[in-house]
């Protein structure tokens, strides 16, 4: 009429097995135990009977089942009824540990017990999801950036709590497009809202709102490279896009950003402050203090104190200007 309730000699990992196995058959494959009438542990509904909705073999198992028996190699030999490191597990509906934690072989999650089983910290990896490096080396060295997946990845910390494992691996393992990218609204570009899919980030405010390949590669030490974030336009569209008639001149344009603004400037962090500011949408730096000197066409710049009080010199033979005012 009702299950014998649980003892604790039951429920010790070192004797569950054998204790259920008075009735049930507790090995693979599925079927009949001592007890005909028993379910099987490896089917949800042996003989229309369903115990273990979610235990071993059935499709809501949860994965990973984060209790001492996954977690400790001591207890690992009641994963290794169902499961296997790799191949074909005894229980066709049980992945093998290497579906999951692809980086098993090198990093074998009963010793590392960390995100590095899974990926590295960053992913750093070719073609396997979850370990696909793309631009997450690149992401990682920025500022503000660093060591924060929530940036990206966002509600997808999983911090120490075992609910909150559970919550990470749970989306993770869905592996469905475009994956668990959840961009902060931090990081919204103007009047848009950051996304990504088909490998590419849009309205991301660090990018100007265009779209990049998450794959790709930005050389910021090149016109073609600033005009992969940065937009001439004569109205500001976005709030890293340089607008005035000045950027607007075909002599300028032409001539592409590196001419004027020097990219040794643009790194040091006292001058141009690139990229240490990309969580705020503001310009903190004036663009104007990263102009002339290195290999640009620009002999001297004087930004002056406002609009239109700065005064540039060219190089001679560069076929732009003499001194004028910006």
């Amino acid at each position: 009429t009702g299950f014998p309730p649980y003892t604790a000699s039951h429920r010790n990992s070192g004797n569950q097995s054998v204790a259920c196995a008075v009735c049930h058959k507790v090995d693979a494959p599925e079927g009949p135990g001592p007890d005909l009438n028993a379910p099987s542990c490896f089917s949800p509904s042996f003989n229309s009977v369903t115990c273990h909705s979610g235990g071993p073999g059935a499709a809501n198992h949860s994965v990973p089942n984060l209790d001492p028996t996954h977690l400790t190699a001591i207890d690992f030999g009641n994963c290794s009824t169902c499961h296997s490191d790799t191949g074909t597990s005894p229980v066709s509906a049980a992945p093998n540990c290497v579906s999951c934690h692809t980086n098993y072989a090198s990093s074998n999650p009963l010793t590392t017990k960390n995100c590095t089983s899974c990926h590295g910290d960053p992913p750093t990896g070719t073609s396997t999801y979850p370990n696909i490096e793309g631009g997450h080396a690149e992401h990682n060295a920025l500022p503000e950036v660093a060591g924060v997946c929530s940036a990206c990845h966002n509600g997808l910390d999983p911090g120490t709590g075992a609910s909150a494992q559970l919550a990470h691996y749970t989306v993770a393992k869905s592996k469905t497009s475009p994956g668990d990218v959840s961009i902060l609204a931090t990081y919204n570009a103007k009047n848009t809202t950051a996304s990504f899919g088909s490998l590419s980030c849009s309205n991301v405010s660090c990018h100007g709102g265009q779209t990049i390949n998450w794959t790709s590669s930005i050389n910021v030490n090149t016109d073609a490279g600033c005009n992969q974030c940065h937009r001439r336009r004569s109205v500001s569209d976005q709030c890293n896009s340089p607008f005035s008639v000045e950027h607007g001149r075909s002599q300028h344009v032409n001539a592409g950003c590196t001419a004027c603004h020097n990219t040794t400037k643009l790194a040091d962090p006292a001058a141009g402050r690139h990229f240490l500011a990309l969580s705020t949408t503001a310009m903190e730096v004036r663009g104007s203090v990263t102009i002339g000197g290195g290999t640009t066409d620009v002999v001297t710049y004087n930004p002056g104190g406002s609009v239109g009080t700065g005064s540039c010199t060219p190089q001679s033979g560069v076929g732009c200007h003499g001194t004028q005012s910006w």
